[in-house]
């Protein structure tokens, strides 16, 4: 089992290392970077400074394509959304959102250059956060279910619309993933999908250019027990040995109400003994500085720590 980390991050190199190093001293061989669309264009230090880094302390680097056209994670600002109004999405009255629609080719194209560069700064691989479901209605959705249906997107929910607003998630992870494949075959490719996406699962961990699945069970952010970790646990690892994936599950350490920090050890040990290949945590500093932090960040991150290095041990 290995441990991983999610990392907001500085545009400064000595901040940068200094962060890194700190996450390298938990225990973990991995860090997942939140790249949002400013860090290509205006803040690069992020982009730029981090693969040296992060390889020079023996950390494998993956990027994220973080809150990328207000649609994926969080951190939603959007460059694209700005310049490009036809990728909104559109509701099923007509009305423009503000957030991009995966189906739109231009959406992809976009995030495939985004591949490039990151591939082009050495980049270990990527990760797809959060793909889900939109109740979207654009010209470039009514388009591909036409061609896939040979009939009208309906607005009446359907067992053929939900069927088409499940593969718009697989679509997703399917393209960007066969697409770093074939840029560079070596670059590791993995997803989170939320369990409000649990249909999905089965389709989007056959894929065959995906080489790691998983799920983020946040029990406080969904007001339930610590316990709720197991189920989700256990399905991500059988999911991922009968699709020859590495499974990851994530643990919570943002947002945490005061008092509540022991329970991020607690589950940190309920995850463990289901055995999945990597334990990811959202976020470094328990979200410290964000609009995600934890009401108390340095006691949520006190228990982090600890966990962690009780699991590097094993």
């Amino acid at each position: 089992m290995r441990l991983g980390m999610a990392y907001y991050g500085s545009y400064l190199p000595e901040h940068l290392e200094q962060d890194l190093t700190t996450i390298k001293n938990l225990g973990c061989e991995e860090v997942i970077i939140t790249l949002s669309e400013n860090d290509f264009h205006i803040m690069q230090g992020k982009l730029k400074f981090v693969p040296r880094i992060a390889h020079n302390l023996g950390l494998k680097l993956l990027a994220n394509f973080w809150g990328y056209v207000c649609s994926f994670g969080g951190g939603r600002v959007s460059k694209l959304l700005t310049e490009k109004p036809q990728v909104w999405q559109v509701d099923r009255e007509g009305k423009s959102v503000g957030m991009g629609c995966p189906n739109h080719p231009l959406v992809i194209e976009t995030a495939q250059r985004m591949v490039d560069e990151c591939i082009k700064y050495n980049y270990d691989g990527f990760f797809w956060d959060e793909p889900t479901r939109f109740d979207c209605y654009c010209k470039a959705c009514q388009d591909k279910y036409y061609s896939l249906y040979g009939e009208s997107l309906p607005r009446k929910v359907t067992p053929q619309l939900r069927e088409f607003r499940n593969r718009t998630v697989i679509d997703y992870v399917q393209l960007m993933s066969d697409y770093v494949k074939k840029s560079r075959s070596s670059a590791e490719t993995a997803t989170c999908v939320m369990i409000s996406d649990r249909e999905t699962w089965e389709d989007v961990a056959k894929i065959p250019s995906l080489d790691s699945f998983g799920t983020d069970p946040y029990w406080l952010a969904s007001d339930q027990p610590v316990s709720y970790v197991v189920r989700y646990s256990q399905e991500v690892v059988r999911l991922c040995r009968k699709n020859g994936k590495s499974s990851q599950v994530w643990l919570q350490c943002w947002s945490i109400p005061r008092g509540k920090e022991p329970e991020i050890y607690e589950a940190g040990k309920l995850i463990v003994a289901e055995k999945p290949d990597i334990i990811y945590t959202w976020a470094y500093r328990a979200g410290l500085g964000t609009n995600e932090e934890s009401e108390n960040p340095e006691e949520a991150w006190k228990y982090l720590v600890k966990t962690y290095q009780e699991l590097a041990k094993l």
